[in-house]
């Protein structure tokens, strides 16, 4: 009996306690393997917010496993949990293959961004993106992170959507460019959407890209335009107004962007590439012949001076090969007063840049 009370006085003594992680991921992993998402959500929450390791394979595996329910009515249970899933994996700060972000990207556009921005071979569903429908935060962030990767496509893009310009102007002998350009212009974005959730979710978190550098945003993708992701909680039970809308963005004309870009696969000053594809020029012809002559011999060096940009710049970025098509709408503006001289009109041109 002695040695019995001494047996169990030295188990107990002796006893390891069970470590609080362990206990944690214990009570997680029943959770993430539980029938109701209301469970399987407040596993992940619990995995993200211990960040218990070894749960991000877990989190990815549910995360293709829901893929079939991407369409799923919003703010019910099924689109909460992918929710609580997509807030987890950010949280967790985990790299999450292509695959299982992509069948999201229309309905999660921030949450994809965001993770494929930590992916390693994320690239070509980057590229794809590219070409939806994108707010301008998640246009740049992405355009921001082909530029970061070398992307051999990312000249091409830009050129795509790079409008030329060559705006002529006629002026009063001994009178100056009176034209000044357009002040910043902004949107209006409204009020944000009552968002909740199904009963008895844990707190989870919406995203949105934002240009705004305040407090609590986190840098996503730093380029000419830094791009960072802000994360809104909705409580258990309540309700949050989403987007929290923010100082309102500018609004980008044409080509605002991509100019940026192709000054840095250039290595070349912004301003320097603007008015390659932006030019004015004062046309100085006393008739219609000789402004008509005027205005094809500026176009005709413009063109010439955009076709040796791109051409360096393809070699410099290290470009595939491409053949883009670009669009040049020339204008002319008569700011002489009381003449009765019909101008003629520029007529538009068409570069065709074969590099294949």
């Amino acid at each position: 009996m002695y040695r019995l009370a001494l047996g169990l006085v030295a188990a107990t003594l002796f006893a390891q306690p069970v470590p609080v992680d362990t206990e944690m991921a214990n009570r997680a992993k029943q959770l993430l393997e539980s029938t109701q998402l209301k469970d399987k959500a407040w596993g992940a929450r619990l995995a993200a917010s211990l960040r218990l390791p070894g749960f991000e394979k877990t989190l990815i595996a549910e995360l293709y496993a829901c893929q079939k329910s991407r369409d799923a009515a919003t703010d019910g249970p099924e689109y909460a949990y992918i929710q609580s899933l997509f807030d987890s994996l950010i949280e967790l700060e985990a790299e999450v293959p292509a695959d299982a972000i992509a069948p999201y990207r229309s309905r999660w556009k921030a949450e994809a961004i965001i993770l494929l921005a930590r992916g390693r071979q994320t690239t070509s569903t980057l590229l794809e993106m590219h070409r939806e429908k994108l707010a301008a935060a998640e246009w740049i962030a992405i355009t921001n992170l082909l530029l970061q990767r070398r992307s051999a496509q990312l000249l091409e893009r830009m050129l795509e959507q790079m409008p030329v310009r060559h705006s002529f102007f006629k002026l009063e002998p001994g009178s100056q460019d009176p034209l000044v350009g357009p002040g910043p212009m902004h949107w209006d974005q409204g009020e944000g959407t009552r968002r909740n959730l199904p009963s008895g979710f844990p707190p989870i978190s919406l995203y949105t890209l934002t240009l705004n550098a305040d407090s609590g945003n986190s840098l996503i993708a730093a380029g000419p335009r830094n791009v960072y992701f802000r994360r809104a909680l909705i409580p258990t039970n309540g309700e949050l107004r989403w987007p929290v809308y923010e100082e309102p963005p500018p609004i980008f004309r044409p080509g605002d962007c991509e100019l940026e870009y192709l000054a840095r696969l250039a290595d070349r000053p912004e301003e320097q590439v603007r008015w390659l594809f932006s030019t004015r020029s004062e046309l100085k012809g006393r008739n219609a012949t000789d402004i008509s002559r005027e205005m094809d011999k500026k176009l005709d060096e413009q063109l010439l001076d955009i076709r040796h940009f791109v051409q360096e710049t393809m070699l410099r970025s290290r470009s595939d090969p491409f053949l883009v098509r670009l669009q040049v709408k020339p204008s002319l503006t008569d700011f002489r007063r009381g003449s009765n001289a019909t101008l003629p009109q520029p007529n538009p041109r068409e570069l065709v840049l074969d590099l294949r």
